[in-house]
């Protein structure tokens, strides 16, 4: 294998003492400390692999790698890029990986990865990316791994996943996505690992995942989330993983959980009590963990509202839930009027003015409830 590096000493350079001068010829591996500002020009022609990792380059010109016909890899991370020209990477036709990561870049032109046929791993997190053109991924036919983790993008282009029938990883986690599209990962048919968390999602509508038959883990955590659609989650049967924890949830519909699988389903609801939930409407779920059809993922239990606990919820036999949490209700919002002039339960809040201490039931559906006192 054809392998070559050159790695500079920046601070923040995971390997700074791994770095050297030499070449060896057998292995056709050069690696170099230089510090590099610009690409250097005596990379050899039939490497297979150039690392330029850990160096001080600031942008990345057109035709700079047109000699390296048969290059595989080129790794880029822990620089100081902020621009790659749309013509940087031409006719690197055989080239699998390009590693973006832990740069200045804040765009990229809708060319820049055009006719890279062989790409199967594109890394391009910890860069200040606001926007990708929705063209930008076009004709990538064999891209497997996707990684934008860490940027500043507020939405993903409607299309800028099209026809990429192969890729099975993609991580858009720590940006700023306010919403996506109903069939923004609909020709998404490979994909088994899709990290959204750390964003600013406030509903994952119906039509969001469309089509991901293969996913096994769906990472939400860290959003804004308040409310899921009935049939959001209808065509993930292969879900092994979901975690929808620290949001601003309070309740599940268990419509939502009717063609996911449980072998068992692996969910978080919790990760800090930041996310409060009503446990008294998630009996349904307690059921399901007691017959072992779900299991809290990493140990992430729901945390209860109005001091509750999770381990210590009673209760009774499958479809008794709604009886008894009408009661249960009816009880905390007396005790609120009586004592509080106003008290949080889950995502409820309710007001009371000890002038009158009348509470009323607004509005139900199954278990969820809405409560108001004046």
């Amino acid at each position: 294998m054809v392998f070559l590096l050159l790695c500079g000493a920046q601070a923040n350079c995971p390997w700074p003492s791994s770095c050297g001068d030499g070449y060896l010829p057998g292995r056709k591996f050069y690696k170099s400390c230089r510090n590099l500002t610009d690409v250097p020009n005596d990379i050899p022609s039939d490497a297979l692999e150039v690392h330029l990792e850990c160096n001080s380059l600031t942008s990345l010109q057109a035709g700079v790698f047109s000699h390296l016909t048969e290059c595989t890899n080129l790794d880029f991370g822990w620089n100081k890029i902020s621009t790659v020209h749309q013509h940087t990477f031409g006719g690197l036709v055989l080239l699998q990986k390009i590693s973006l990561g832990d740069n200045q870049i804040t765009s990229l032109h809708k060319d820049t990865f055009k006719g890279l046929e062989s790409l199967r791993e594109l890394y391009l997190h910890n860069n200040h990316i606001i926007h990708i053109h929705k063209d930008t991924f076009q004709g990538l036919s064999k891209l497997v791994i996707l990684y934008m983790s860490g940027n500043q993008l507020s939405r993903v282009e409607a299309g800028i996943f099209s026809k990429l029938y192969k890729v099975e990883q993609i991580f858009l986690n720590q940006n700023k996505i306010l919403s996506i599209q109903q069939g923004t990962f609909a020709d998404l048919y490979s994909l088994t690992i899709l990290y959204l968390w750390g964003n600013q999602l406030s509903t994952i509508a119906v039509g969001t995942f469309t089509n991901l038959f293969k996913l096994e883990s769906l990472l939400l955590s860290h959003n804004q989330i308040s409310h899921i659609q009935d049939g959001a989650f209808d065509s993930l049967f292969s879900l092994r993983i979901l975690d929808l924890g620290n949001n601003r949830l309070a309740t599940l519909n268990p419509d939502l959980f009717i063609n996911l699988p449980r072998s068992p389903l692996q969910l978080s609801l919790s990760r800090e009590s930041l996310n409060l939930w009503n446990c008294l409407s998630l009996c349904w779920l307690k059921h399901e963990e007691q017959q072992g059809t779900i299991q809290w993922w990493e140990g992430f239990s729901p945390r209860c509202a109005a001091g509750g606990s999770w381990n210590r919820l009673s209760c009774g036999e499958p479809g008794e839930e709604k009886e008894r949490s009408t009661k249960d209700f009816v009880m905390q919002i007396t005790w609120c009027c009586e004592f509080r002039k106003q008290f949080s339960l889950g995502f409820f809040w309710i007001r009371c003015l000890s002038r009158t201490r009348r509470c009323t039931i607004l509005h139900q559906k199954q278990v969820q409830w809405a409560l108001q006192c004046w």
